[in-house]
């Protein structure tokens, strides 16, 4: 499909989210993971008739993400390392994980950092083995509306937020 960006009538963060996503869509590739920027060409046409708020909400939860893995990346670190990817990140954004969460913490745990209005704003990359969306599905819905979840871990998730990080 080829898709006339020059005519497109957003922002230029819109073209610069579409091209982050494609690249984003060949880092996993290089590191194993089959996840696809847009599931199909009715996908790519769709991103192209957002909102501007909803592309707004896309930059606002996949680029800083995305630019943390690439700044990880620059300064030598493995992507499949997932804990010291999480070090990375945290350090990056000036907080600091509880010891005794961190400990708790496995290389092959899926990791998922949410901010308070409980919004996914980190993955470990191996969250990628078990999700079937693609990125453009998973940045522009919000967890709940893709998984479902009992009710008891929502609200665990909902009373615990903003404990685990000083």
């Amino acid at each position: 499909m080829n898709i006339d960006i020059k005519n497109f009538e957003r922002s230029d963060d819109a073209k610069r989210i579409y091209d982050s996503l494609l690249r984003f869509e060949e880092l996993l590739h290089e590191y194993g993971y089959e996840t696809k920027a847009f599931r199909d060409d009715g996908q790519k046409q769709k991103f192209f008739t957002l909102s501007y708020l909803d592309i707004e909400r896309i930059r606002i939860s996949f680029m800083p993400y995305y630019n943390s893995l690439q700044k990880a990346l620059k300064s030598g670190i493995n992507l499949t390392e997932h804990k010291v990817v999480l070090d990375f990140f945290i350090q990056l954004h000036d907080w600091q994980l509880l010891a005794d969460i961190r400990d708790k913490i496995s290389n092959t745990d899926v990791i998922q950092i949410y901010n308070r209005d409980i919004k996914s704003i980190f993955r470990s990359l191996n969250y990628f083995d078990h999700s079937t969306y693609s990125l453009f599905e998973i940045f522009t819905h919000d967890y709940w509306q893709l998984y479902d979840r009992d009710n008891s871990i929502l609200q665990e998730l909902a009373n615990k937020r903003g404990m685990l990080l000083r």
